[in-house]
């Protein structure tokens, strides 16, 4: 299995696609790379959707199966474990939205989910508190093993590739209008 680690290599990359992103966390050795300020409330979700500043990403703020409490200000109920193509099956048996889709993100843009700076997790813990999510599912496959698809570990911020079958849990994107 390959693991890219959201450090050189990562940041290579996502210079190159020009998704270079942050967040900040509760375990950080050094300053975000962007703050909690790069990031606000969807207008009109009530705070169930995240606008990152930087790729004009909507976000779900909270994993697939859970559900945004307002009063509480946490994401509540249980997150949804499914295969790769469960998942895929998942998003596009959603309703239509007014706006773009909700759809799985590319391996490229969850990295955009990683602040360098921070670890256990490499995620803004305010804006994406899901402290049972270890990985998150990609809506790519991994080209040279067809049966592997991307996802992102979120520990470490690590980009790499896990066998379909198994079970994980996934964080809806759209592009901002």
């Amino acid at each position: 299995m390959m693991t890219l680690v959201a450090g050189r290599k990562a940041t290579l990359c996502l210079l190159a696609w020009g998704l270079c992103a942050g967040f900040a966390s509760a375990k950080c050795e050094r300053a975000a790379i962007h703050p909690d300020a790069s990031y606000f409330a969807a207008p009109q979700s009530h705070g169930s959707e995240v606008v990152d500043s930087a790729t004009s990403f909507v976000w779900q703020r909270c994993l697939a199966g859970k559900v945004w409490n307002r009063v509480s200000q946490k994401c509540t109920g249980t997150a949804l474990s499914m295969g790769w193509q469960a998942s895929v099956d998942y998003v596009k048996a959603l309703p239509s939205t007014k706006g773009n889709p909700w759809r799985i993100p590319s391996h490229f843009e969850l990295m955009t989910l990683v602040d360098l700076a921070c670890s256990e997790p490499a995620l803004n813990t305010k804006w994406f508190g899901d402290p049972d999510s270890t990985f998150l599912w990609a809506g790519s496959s991994y080209a040279p093993l067809p049966d592997y698809a991307w996802g992102l570990k979120y520990g470490k911020g690590e980009l790499t590739y896990e066998i379909k079958s198994n079970e994980f849990q996934l964080r809806l994107v759209r592009s901002g209008n």
